[in-house]
């Protein structure tokens, strides 16, 4: 988030965010109903420009030429140019076994033991408001949140996508996963907590992608003695997507959580192409008070 590039960038110069300028218009609509059944459609016309640094300051004073520029130097081959862009997309969400409680003027969801599916599928349209770009992109995602009682909760996403047509696709437009290169972490089920931000993103035509993770809730930690006086509790768990052979990252983790039933820790060891493995620890909110902070931000949507 722009906060936290800040404290990078001023501290260590590294200024992982890359923004653009972008002058939009467009209209949506979103319909839900009692079935469990989402219907989202929106259309936006864009007109984006590039967006230079303007300052190579930062605390530690170093040497102008390690500020990175504001475009991802992993597709520094891709240029990004000023251009109009007209996508429409469209989405369809269902969770099947919804119950509800019913009350004298609305129902309630209570949930459901199945898992969502969702599907996406948007469309760069050329020509229309002056756009350049000619795509089509889609996605299929199920996910779910598993109760096991006292086993703990398991928590899985997976979905596949790609590109159908990929005749002239922008920078903003292409595949990107959810990388992560700061110490801090939040989207634990819809993200990767090692990978870098630009470095597999691409207009493939097929990709797929799985995160899971297990929240022991003390089923472990409970039969330590002492320990289990902290109520910190086990959490482990695997995030993965797949291109091809030359593009794929793999990560596995184990961490505790609900420290101060604030925080969470995790040791994250990701396995990759190039430029290797490498091992890192990864700090984000967990636990009693720290899953409300951090629900404020997940992306849980299609």
């Amino acid at each position: 988030d722009p906060l936290l590039n800040s404290l990078y960038t001023l501290f260590d110069n590294r200024n992982y965010l890359k923004v653009y300028e972008n002058w939009f218009g467009g209209a949506g609509f979103q319909l839900g109903f009692d079935n469990g059944v989402r219907i989202r459609f929106d259309a936006v016309a864009e007109d984006r420009l590039p967006v230079h640094n303007t300052t190579a300051y930062s605390f530690t004073k170093q040497a102008d030429s390690l500020m990175l520029p504001n475009h991802p130097y992993e597709l520094a081959h891709i240029p990004f140019e000023r251009h109009q862009a007209f996508v429409i997309t469209t989405g369809f969400q269902f969770q099947p076994g919804q119950r509800y409680i019913q009350y004298p003027y609305h129902k309630q969801s209570v949930g459901s033991d199945y898992p969502t599916f969702a599907v996406q599928y948007s469309k760069g349209v050329r020509g229309v408001f002056g756009s350049d770009i000619d795509f089509d992109k889609w996605k299929l995602s199920v996910f779910d949140d598993v109760n096991l009682r006292m086993l703990g909760n398991f928590k899985y996403r997976f979905s596949m996508g790609g590109f159908l047509n990929n005749v002239r696709v922008a920078i903003p437009d292409m595949q990107h996963f959810n990388g992560n290169q700061t110490i801090y972490t939040a989207k634990y089920v819809n993200s990767f907590q090692l990978a870098p931000y630009y470095r597999y993103s691409n207009t493939e035509s097929w990709y797929g992608v799985v995160h899971a993770e297990h929240h022991f809730n003390g089923l472990l930690t409970n039969k330590i003695p002492l320990f289990n006086r902290l109520k910190w509790y086990l959490v482990a768990g695997s995030n993965a997507f797949y291109v091809n052979n030359d593009n794929y990252y793999v990560e596995a983790f184990a961490g505790l959580e609900n420290i101060f039933k604030l925080l969470r820790v995790d040791i994250v060891s990701g396995f990759q192409a190039a430029p290797g493995n490498h091992v890192a620890v990864r700090v984000g909110f967990g636990g009693l008070l720290g899953n409300s902070i951090r629900n404020q931000s997940d992306d849980v949507s299609y």
